[in-house]
C-alpha cells in the first residue's frame, strides 16, 4: 500500500540513517516458525507447536495434549468496510471442545501445548538490556481466551518488574534478538508453577510504554541511548 512504498522511499533515500531495526530483519523476524526454531536452538523451553492448514494433523494434535492454545499467524484482522482492525486472540482448546476446522486450509494457524501459567512475562529488550515485567491477568477460567492483552480492555492487568527474572533466561531473550538481527524485541515468556520459563514468541515492533508507565523501567531512555550512538 501507499504506507508501504513511504517507508521504502524513506528507506532508500537515506541509507545512512539509523534505524532502531533493520527494515528487512523486522519483516524475516516477524515469522513465528523462524522464532520458534531460534528459540529452541538457543535452549528455551518451547511448547510442542505445530503450524498447519490440515485439519486432521490439527485435531491429532489437540487430542495428543490435555490443553491446547491455537493463535492465528497474524495479530490483527482488518474488519472488512469499517477502516478498523480487529484483535484475534489466543484460544484454549480442548479434544473435549473440538473446534470447527472445516476451514482450515483456507489459512494456517498455530497449534502449541497450553502451558499451566503462575504468571506470564515481557521482556523487552533494548540492545544489550533487558527489562523483565512480570504481567498477570486474573480473567474467567471459564473462558476459551487465554490470552493476557484482554486485560487491557477489562482494567484487570497487573504489570510489575519481575525481580527474580534468571540471569540465564535473560541472557537468551537478548541472543534471541541479537540473532534475528534485531536491537529492538519483545519477547512474551509464560512461567509455569514449577517455574519454568517458557518461550511463546518475540514481537519485534511490539509495545513497551504500558510496561514502562506501570513498571517504571527505563524503556524508553535505553531506546533513547541506543538511537545517541
Amino acid at each position: 500500500g501507499a504506507l508501504q512504498q513511504h517507508t521504502m522511499a524513506l528507506l532508500t533515500s537515506f541509507d545512512d540513517a539509523l534505524w532502531v531495526s533493520d527494515f528487512y530483519a523486522l519483516r524475516r523476524s516477524s515469522d513465528k516458525p523462524l522464532q520458534i526454531a531460534l528459540a529452541q536452538d538457543i535452549g528455551f523451553a518451547v511448547p510442542d507447536t505445530l503450524f498447519t492448514s490440515d485439519a486432521t494433523d490439527a485435531k491429532a494434535f489437540i487430542v495428543r495434549h490435555k490443553t491446547t492454545i491455537m493463535k492465528p499467524l497474524v495479530p490483527f484482522l482488518e474488519a472488512s468496510g469499517e477502516g478498523l482492525q480487529k484483535s484475534l486472540y489466543a484460544t484454549k482448546l480442548s479434544s473435549k471442545k473440538m473446534p470447527n476446522l472445516s476451514g482450515l486450509h483456507q489459512s494456517p494457524v498455530i497449534f502449541q501445548q497450553a502451558i499451566d501459567p503462575a504468571y506470564d512475562v515481557r521482556v523487552s529488550v533494548v540492545g544489550s538490556k533487558a527489562f523483565a515485567a512480570r504481567v498477570v491477568y486474573k480473567g474467567d477460567d471459564s473462558s476459551a481466551v487465554r490470552d493476557w492483552r484482554l486485560g487491557h480492555y477489562e482494567g484487570e492487568l497487573n504489570i510489575m518488574p519481575d525481580d527474580k527474572f534468571p540471569k540465564d533466561v535473560e541472557q537468551k531473550c537478548i541472543e534471541h534478538v541479537r540473532r534475528l538481527g534485531l536491537n529492538f524485541g519483545a519477547i512474551d515468556l509464560v512461567v509455569d508453577k514449577k517455574g519454568v520459563y517458557w518461550f511463546l514468541e518475540n514481537n519485534p515492533n511490539g509495545q513497551w510504554a504500558f510496561v514502562e508507565k506501570e513498571t517504571g523501567q527505563p524503556i524508553g531512555k535505553a531506546l533513547a541511548e541506543l538511537l545517541d550512538q
